[in-house]
């Protein structure tokens, strides 16, 4: 994650709607405006607690570390399941994703 450090920003929230809490760029604008969800949800948008008007947090600080909160955030750019599936059938395997 490349997110601002906690002590330059008072709140718990790390990421919103997939972005740095502090970041006020126009494509996390756009982002929290649309509730998106960039880490490969099933469908667009964000549908963390529920599918209208949801919170969009991807995580929070703890102890001055950010800790991923949403478990569709594991999966950007599918990393946990390529070093899961490398894990469990070696770094030779071609692996797929099925969601459940």
């Amino acid at each position: 994650m490349n997110m601002v450090k906690q002590s330059e920003s008072r709140s718990p929230l790390g990421e919103v709607f997939g972005f740095p809490n502090g970041n006020e760029s126009s494509k996390a604008q756009r982002y929290r405006k649309q509730k998106l969800c960039p880490f490969n949800n099933r469908v667009p948008n964000c549908t963390k607690d529920k599918a209208n008007n949801p919170l969009g947090v991807c995580s929070i600080w703890h102890n001055g570390a950010p800790v991923i909160t949403c478990p569709v955030r594991f999966r950007e750019d599918w990393i946990i399941i390529e070093n899961a599936a490398e894990f469990a059938f070696g770094s030779n395997a071609t692996w797929t994703s099925i969601p459940a």
